[in-house]
């Protein structure tokens, strides 16, 4: 998916969508149907995240038939515009009404009776969530530049091969020493 596609269709979303800013990050919670390309590449990114953990569909994308019916939480990197990460999330008062107890994806893992899921009261269902690896710690990726860290001897990592990181601690010291 190209990311001027993403982009424009993220630009495209109500302001309310929008839950949280910090830097270039910004969280956005959404229907399936407000952003189907997202979708999309969610599911890929998620199939991808997945099989480099052992898991996997092995399908193009992992996207199931619950997908059409949650909600997405998401995290996009503007500068970058690339997706970070993601949760799949129903309220399961909310997809109770319209689909019924088997519309729940932790339904098909396990025997509920309406009874039970009535004394439980209103919850949400989380799952599916992944965060692409070079922004997941540990990860052999700069998230800030995207270059490959360096490892000593001793499996520390160098911090200072990154020039954006550099900077900014720079003038994070500079700020502290006035």
């Amino acid at each position: 998916m190209p990311a001027a596609n993403l982009a424009a269709e993220i630009a495209a979303l109500p302001e309310s969508c929008a839950l949280s800013r910090s830097g270039d990050l910004t969280v956005y919670l959404v229907q399936a149907s407000d952003a189907p390309s997202v979708l999309r590449e969610l599911g890929r990114l998620r199939e991808i995240t997945f099989r480099a953990a052992g898991e996997g569909t092995g399908k193009p994308r992992d996207l199931d038939e619950f997908d059409q019916h949650y909600l997405h939480l998401f995290v996009w990197n503007a500068r970058k515009q690339e997706l970070v990460g993601a949760y799949r999330l129903a309220r399961t008062d909310v997809v109770r009404k319209q689909f019924g107890v088997s519309g729940l994806y932790t339904a098909t893992l396990f025997r509920y009776s309406d009874p039970f899921l009535d004394r439980m009261g209103p919850a949400i269902e989380l799952g599916r969530s992944f965060v692409r690896q070079e922004y997941q710690k540990g990860s052999r990726r700069c998230c800030c530049c995207g270059k490959e860290s360096a490892r000593s001897s001793t499996g520390i990592r160098n911090t200072r091969f990154c020039s954006v990181r550099s900077a900014s601690a720079t003038s994070t010291r500079q700020s502290r020493a006035s």
